[in-house]
Parts: C-alpha cells; structure tokens; sequence
C-alpha cells in the first residue's frame, strides 16, 4: 500500500513539472511615461531643500532666496493658458497650486534658516548694531506674512472655482430632475386619458350590445306575431 502511494505521489509530481515546462514566460508590461514641462521645475524645486540645509553662511542663502524666487518668474506658470477640456484644466491649476505652495514653503524655510544664522553669528561679518537686527526680524515677519496672505488668497480663489463648479453642478442636476418631473406627469396624465377612453368605449359598447339584443327580442316578437297573423287569414279563408 506505501509502495503505491508513494508511486502515485512521484508520477504527480513528474506530471505538475512537465505542466510547468510548458507554460509561456510572462512578459513584464512597461509603461512609458512622458515627461511634463513642469517636471523639471519641481525637481529642481526639491534639490533646493538639501541645498538649504546644507547651507552654513548668509550670503550663500541670499543668492539661493533670490534663485527661488526667479523660479517663478522664469517658469511663466501663471500667464500660461492650457485649451483643454474642464478635467485637465484642473488638473494643470493643481499642479500650479503644488509649485506655488512648495516654494512658498521653501521661502518660509530660507527666513527661519537666516534667522538662526543671525542669532548664532555662524558667518563672520562685521558686527551689526541691535537695531540692524530688530530690523531684519521685523522684515522677516513682514515677508512672512505677505507670503502667508498671497498664499491664503490663492487658496481662496481656488476654492471659490470649486464653489462655483459644485453650484454648476447643483444647477445641472436640478433642472435634469425638473424636466423628469414634467416627463413623468405626462406619462400619467396620456396614462389617465387612455384608461378614460378605454372605459368610455366599454361602456359605449356595453350599451349597443344590450340595445342589440333589445332590437332582436322585438323584431322576433313582430315576425313571430306578423306570421300568427298570416296563419289566422289563412286558415279563416279554407274554412270559407
């Protein structure tokens, strides 16, 4: 009986290893992708996180602000115009919305790296009055707040367009159950009229039908009487 078993399991085994061998070898599926215009803007947005921290004098972290700051403009991402359907357009104010906020964040991340580079004095330069300091903070907090403004603001707008789709949308869908509405109320009111007609005409067509047979029982009844009639002159007649 083992010898048996074992047998079976062998031949099995050999059976799923001839199967295997015959399978085809899957194919790896890949995927070309294509590279957008502002791909390069947001590598280049990201190599300038490292850059920030790595950086340990303030005159490097000037000209890096300024860098930043020239993204931007060079880009020309808020005067390009994409004529597309609704979806890509969306799409493309996303990504202007991601690059904007990066390198909003970016800046913020450059004015909290001056002021720790200010208040240790890691760059050697002729020292500066306390008012100078007072100063450069208070620049700071204003460049701070604008940014945190213009950011707001965009925000804002952005959602404001969103409002406006959704209400499109509300609109939409409103006067879509409006014109069902009116359809259904006059698939019942023809309904109505038919079932109107329809019981109309049976009633009509009860009515010939029991006047028919009225006529029949009463034209009977005549020939019946008109031939008793005839009989009567007739047999009157022999007997004369």
């Amino acid at each position: 009986m083992f010898f048996f078993i074992n047998k079976f399991y062998f031949n099995f085994m050999n059976r799923i290893e001839e199967f295997k061998s015959h399978l085809a070898p899957t194919k790896e599926r890949t995927f070309s992708y294509k590279n957008k215009f502002y791909d390069s803007i947001i590598e280049q947005i990201n190599s300038y996180k490292e850059k920030i921290i790595s950086i340990k004098n303030y005159s490097p972290l000037l000209s890096l602000e300024q860098e930043i700051n020239s993204i931007k403009k060079e880009s020309l991402l808020d005067k390009i115009e994409v004529s597309c359907n609704s979806d890509e357009s969306m799409h493309y104010e996303g990504i202007k919305q991601i690059i904007n906020l990066r390198i909003t964040k970016l800046l913020l991340k450059i004015q909290k790296k001056k002021k720790t580079l200010l208040s240790f004095s890691i760059e050697l330069e002729p020292e500066k009055p306390s008012k100078s300091l007072e100063q450069h903070n208070n620049t700071f907090e204003l460049e701070n707040i604008k940014m945190k403004e213009k950011y707001e603001s965009s925000l804002l707008s952005v959602t404001k367009q969103r409002l406006k789709e959704i209400d499109v949308l509300q609109n939409l869908i409103k006067n879509t159950l409006m014109e069902q509405d009116e359809r259904i109320d006059n698939v019942i009111k023809s309904t109505k009229e038919v079932k109107g007609n329809f019981l109309g005409s049976n009633e009509y067509f009860k009515k010939s039908v029991f006047l028919g047979r009225r006529m029949k029982r009463c034209l009977i009844v005549f020939l019946f009487c008109e031939a008793f009639v005839l009989l009567v002159i007739y047999f009157s007649r022999k007997l004369i």
